[in-house]
């Protein structure tokens, strides 16, 4: 999703206002066409405001828990938003003739992941990787093919500044192949 708190909020504005419209891609029997929709590249829209009103209410709530944690709101990213169908409700409906049917209600579970952007890292000023306990196994260690600085070939590692996100690199390029193709790379 990575849609942000200030600009849902604004989207759901402009929906209330009818001025924006949501896209219908699924289910859509009988929705009608309108020129809002080519914003999302669809020609189906509608403006539901029943469902606005409660999915607006859930981020009016996200954002004082938010804001309770400390959390600058400008900052504010949706990373996770998911619905699911809750159980039914029954209700009975009466009939003629003495009959019953069931008069069923079809709730939803929504749920809505805030999180705050992170800011962009930048690498320390001479560029030096610290050493890991697999860093310290290739560092130091000609290539295979000879060269020295053989910087964007496919057999060089590429080993980022934290030691966790290494070993993740490293293994994940291990299990793709074998250990003894790697042993005589240089480490950058």
């Amino acid at each position: 999703i990575n849609a942000e708190y200030m600009g849902a909020k604004k989207y759901m504005d402009d929906v209330k206002r009818k001025k924006r419209c949501v896209p219908y891609t699924r289910y859509f029997g009988g929705v009608g066409r309108t020129g809002q929709a080519k914003e999302w590249g669809y020609s189906l829209g509608r403006w539901p405001r029943k469902s606005i009103n409660v999915v607006g209410n859930l981020l009016r709530n996200a954002a004082a828990n938010a804001q309770l944690k400390g959390l600058n709101l400008k900052n504010l990213k949706i990373t996770h938003l998911m619905a699911n169908r809750a159980q039914k409700q029954r209700r009975r409906s009466y009939r003629a003739h003495g009959r019953i049917n069931p008069y069923m209600s079809c709730p939803t579970h929504l749920e809505m992941i805030l999180q705050e952007k992170k800011k962009p890292v930048k690498p320390p000023g001479d560029h030096k990787v610290r050493k890991s306990a697999v860093s310290s196994f290739f560092l130091g260690r000609e290539c295979q093919f000879g060269d020295a600085e053989c910087t964007g070939c496919e057999h060089v590692l590429q080993v980022s500044a934290t030691p966790s996100s290494s070993l993740l690199l490293i293994s994940s390029v291990l299990m793709q192949s074998s250990m003894s193709q790697y042993k005589n790379c240089l480490l950058y």
